[in-house]
């Protein structure tokens, strides 16, 4: 049988596998693992255990990058591969650059408003500035990693 889903495995002797990130550190990424006899079973099990795992891995102090990086991986099962594609392009020529290694409670409004005027004025290969719509995807990509890590503040219940 080939590979189901996200790291989903038939073992063996038939049982399903399924491996999950159990906890991430600056320099280490812990993975769980989860059986069971049917692939549904497996996923919500990982489904569980992932979200509970990235609940307790943020703190406050996180960078930008690394929260991007767990939220672009959280939505991937739910885009299509077009969007991926866009978010991920977006990540890593606008936002990654400028506040890559900078602490999420250190980013302000002003500092975001800012940069969408500078990304209006002179962003792009050319420097000539930006369309407003790609600015408007820049921040809503933006907007959408701040809502994600503001629910990772809630431990798991």
């Amino acid at each position: 049988m080939p590979k189901k889903g996200n790291n989903i495995y038939l073992r063996k002797d038939g049982c399903l596998e399924g491996q999950y990130l159990r906890e991430k550190t600056n320099d280490s990424i812990r993975c769980g693992y989860t059986f069971g006899k049917t692939f549904e079973d497996v996923e919500s099990r990982i489904s569980e255990n992932t979200t509970c795992a990235l609940k307790f891995s943020a703190t406050s102090g996180a960078s930008f990058e690394n929260l991007s990086i767990e939220w672009l991986i959280t939505q991937k099962p739910q885009l299509k591969i077009s969007s991926v594609a866009k978010y991920t392009n977006i990540l890593t020529s606008y936002l990654i650059p400028r506040y890559g290694i900078m602490p999420l409670a250190s980013i302000t409004r002003r500092e975001v408003m800012l940069y969408s005027r500078e990304l209006l004025v002179t962003g792009g290969v050319k420097s000539n500035g930006l369309s407003p719509k790609t600015v408007n995807s820049i921040l809503s990509v933006m907007k959408n990693i701040f809502a994600y890590a503001e629910k990772k503040k809630t431990p798991c219940s």
